[in-house]
């Protein structure tokens, strides 16, 4: 029998085969529409801003609003990570992933309703909250949930899903072609992982890590002798102790190393799918599709 994830706190349980499979596809699952998400605006931005800007859309306003959309959706994604991530520390995994998941979904099913491209800016925005909240949440659900032999393999799984995300979005995209005519459906189609989100809410378990945690912090309130224990708090936070010694170094090459797939994602790859858009232009309409797949 497959051991649990962590010794259960009194009244709570460890997780059955079964839920720890439901806590792995949930996860998978919202990185998987996660990037659905990261995906969705390089396909889509030119045929929104000719849409949207109507005779006053140029070539180079257009690559000057993809600018802005991708900028507010890293933003938001860097503050969600934060933000949604810490949520999780505090009211549950489970939890902080079904609001994140909710968060990209019924953002960016709002697009579908833009009149402005400022609207879809401030949208772009709150979808990338949802996108950065989803990664922390889901990586420490599944890492909480199963066995230490199994984590490089649940690992793989997870950061696997995010570009499938993105390719089976594209695959999408070459079937039915987003057009300046016809582009709010992919919005439509990228809100449907809010039913995802709200079965998180409501059917998926709990990290017993996060339980038998939670468990310990109310203990601190537990009455010994008529009187309230209290513990003293840690001197140090945890985000703190990153940037000391002797975890400062590391963080550092960390914060260095995972700056190169980003810079080179989006500060250069990303630009090669509307560079695909105008080049294959209305003949070719699913031609950026078939660049973002590849």
């Amino acid at each position: 029998m497959t051991p649990p994830c962590a010794s259960p706190a009194p009244g709570t349980a460890p997780l059955s085969r079964r839920a720890r499979y439901a806590v792995l596809f949930a996860a998978i699952g919202g990185l998987l529409f996660d990037g659905v998400e990261l995906g969705l605006m390089p396909l889509a931005s030119l045929s929104v801003s000719q849409s949207l800007l109507g005779e006053a859309y140029t070539p180079t306003l257009g690559g000057d609003w993809f600018a802005r959309f991708t900028a507010a959706l890293m933003l938001g994604a860097a503050v969600g990570g934060i933000f949604l991530g810490s949520l999780g520390d505090r009211i549950g995994r489970t939890r902080a992933l079904g609001i994140s998941i909710l968060f990209y979904s019924v953002f960016a099913g709002l697009g579908a309703l833009v009149r402005t491209q400022e609207q879809m800016l401030v949208l772009r925005f709150m979808v990338g909250l949802g996108v950065g909240g989803v990664w922390p949440n889901a990586v420490a659900l599944a890492a909480e949930c199963w066995p230490d032999k199994s984590r490089p393999v649940v690992a793989g799984l997870m950061g696997a899903a995010l570009n499938a995300g993105i390719l089976m979005l594209s695959q999408v995209a070459r079937a039915w072609h987003i057009t300046p005519e016809s582009w709010r459906w992919i919005f439509w189609l990228a809100g449907a992982p809010a039913v995802l989100g709200l079965l998180v809410l409501v059917a998926l378990p709990e990290s017993p890590l996060w339980l038998a945690s939670r468990h310990k912090a109310t203990r601190k309130e537990s009455r010994t002798d008529g009187q309230a224990l209290r513990l003293p708090a840690p001197a140090v936070s945890p985000v703190r102790e990153l940037f000391r010694p002797p975890l400062l170094r590391l963080t550092l090459i960390g914060i260095l190393l995972g700056s190169i797939p980003m810079v080179g994602a989006w500060a250069a790859s990303k630009w090669m799918i509307p560079w695909a858009d105008t080049v294959g232009g209305a003949t070719e309409a699913g031609y950026k599709a078939l660049t973002q797949g590849w």
